[in-house]
């Protein structure tokens, strides 16, 4: 999963030719986007962007290595509570619209399967959903019974770029936006 911290098809910008999967958007927001050659020619002209976007494909290999074993060996109730936390934090707020079908697809699991555990999620205050839509209601008892994988804890390059702008390496961000006006490099999409 990737929401407001992350980068879909970055390895792109390092000359691929295709893309080894899709992105399917399930929460709608909004987004910037670029040209294949305008993120080619930053990751060349900016070192520091470079290091971040492969920081970045690297831990979400490693989140994506972990969802599988994870789907492998945790029960569906710990699994579904660490994904609605996953979508709560990438979404950016408590309440967002997510369905049962997708959660369910998601987790490799039956739809009336995750009505269940969902249902007794909201019947012990952790979550509240109706049609679509799911509300983080107590967030530590949805922690509490979420697994926690190794992975949980890799920190992703927006973790290090939202604390302290000066880490990101001469502050590449501030020089990329001077020289080139955003709406030059990114545009927006809903």
């Amino acid at each position: 999963m990737v929401g407001r911290d992350g980068l879909v098809g970055g390895c792109a910008g390092f000359g691929t030719k295709r893309s080894t999967s899709r992105a399917l958007v399930h929460i709608p927001g909004q987004c910037l986007w670029c040209e294949v050659e305008t993120l080619t020619h930053a990751i060349v002209e900016y070192p520091a962007l470079r290091s971040i976007v492969l920081a970045h494909e690297q831990a979400l290999l490693c989140h994506t290595q972990q969802s599988a074993a994870c789907n492998a060996v945790h029960k569906l109730q710990s699994r579904l509570a660490r994904h609605l936390l996953r979508a709560a934090d990438l979404h950016g707020r408590d309440e967002f619209p997510l369905t049962q079908d997708h959660l369910a697809e998601m987790l490799g699991a039956r739809r009336t399967s995750v009505t269940l555990i969902a249902s007794r999620f909201q019947k012990s205050g952790m979550i509240n959903y109706k049609r679509g839509q799911i509300k983080v209601c107590n967030r530590a008892k949805l922690e509490n019974a979420a697994c926690e994988l190794p992975g949980d804890k890799i920190k992703l390059p927006s973790d290090v770029s939202q604390s302290d702008p000066s880490n990101l390496g001469g502050g590449w961000w501030l020089d990329l936006v001077g020289a080139h006006p955003p709406s030059k490099l990114f545009r927006a999409a809903s």
